[in-house]
């Protein structure tokens, strides 16, 4: 059986518009690779499910985006109608874990939050402990 020495612990985040609960999530800033300068602050839920991270639309721009010219794509939930979005490429940069550079799903529809799929955590090792409302991190795979 593997053993992971992590590096990172994180408390999980409370969410106030669902009455106090809380879910495994990061502040991670986001920028383009073109311009390090523009980037936006963004909580992201560190979703297991979730093949590719994805974030909201209007994010696209603020960080000197062109929204509607990255490649079409249509995600697909598990349950509900599909969502059409852009694929960009961008830096996903945290204080402790470092940067990273993805290819991510900005919403053309109006989305909740941002979720850190399994393209994020294919760079990162995670561990979860939802009893105790705590994940681990190590940047190392």
């Amino acid at each position: 059986m593997p053993s992971v020495d992590y590096r990172h612990q994180f408390a999980y985040i409370a969410d106030a518009s669902s009455r106090g609960r809380s879910f495994p999530g990061l502040v991670v800033r986001i920028h383009s690779p073109q311009n390090d300068g523009l980037g936006v602050d963004v909580v992201g839920h560190v979703d297991t499910g979730a093949e590719m991270s994805v974030f909201p639309g209007e994010f696209a721009s603020l960080i000197g985006l062109e929204l509607l010219q990255g490649e079409p794509l249509v995600l697909n939930p598990t349950v509900g109608r599909s969502h059409d979005a852009r694929l960009h490429d961008v830096i996903i940069s945290h204080d402790e874990l470092g940067r990273y550079r993805l290819k991510v799903a900005f919403m053309l529809d109006e989305v909740r939050r941002a979720l850190l799929g399994r393209d994020f955590l294919n760079v990162l090792q995670i561990g979860l402990r939802e009893r105790y409302q705590e994940f681990y991190v190590t940047a190392t795979p």
